[in-house]
């Protein structure tokens, strides 16, 4: 995923929720960066309902 719109962003996260999100993206047969992209849109619609 590489455009105008899009950057590179990271954060740390502890084995158990690496572990957790490698397994959720494997249900819904995403890749990880997929699921996580798809999780941070999905929250930032939900943030700016409200």
């Amino acid at each position: 995923m590489s455009g105008k719109n899009s950057e590179l962003i990271g954060f740390w996260v502890t084995p158990d929720v690496k572990s957790g999100i490698q397994e959720q993206a494997q249900k819904s047969k995403l890749t990880v960066s997929t699921f996580l992209r798809i999780l941070v849109e999905n929250w930032l619609e939900t943030k700016c309902e409200v």
